[in-house]
């Protein structure tokens, strides 16, 4: 799969949130406070901004309130397709509802 944006970590993102879709499980994109601690850790830990070259939370240039607003809008689309998502129980429904259909 190759992902092309023009903030590295945002990739990382949509990869995390197809993950959770195709899972059904939300949790497997990190949240917002989640995605601010990981920023600060690593601004601490030394970690270099590209855009800046200096140890700040921020990504490719943009600060760590759009990374949070990006991760936030994530959830969001997940959580969307998630509850719009036919469970097994409905497309057991649907398959019985054809072949009654098809029968009768």
């Amino acid at each position: 799969m190759l992902v092309s944006t023009s903030v590295s970590n945002w990739g990382a993102y949509g990869v995390a949130a197809m993950l959770a879709y195709m899972l059904e499980d939300p949790f497997v994109l990190q949240d917002a406070e989640t995605e601010r601690r990981m920023l600060e850790a690593m601004a601490q830990a030394g970690a270099v901004e590209a855009s800046y070259a200096l140890s700040i939370p921020w990504v490719d240039g943009t600060s760590p309130e759009v990374q949070q607003a990006v991760v936030t809008m994530m959830h969001g689309v997940v959580g969307n397709a998630l509850r719009r998502k036919p469970t097994k129980m409905h497309e057991a429904f649907s398959d019985y509802a054809a072949s009654i259909r098809k029968a009768g």
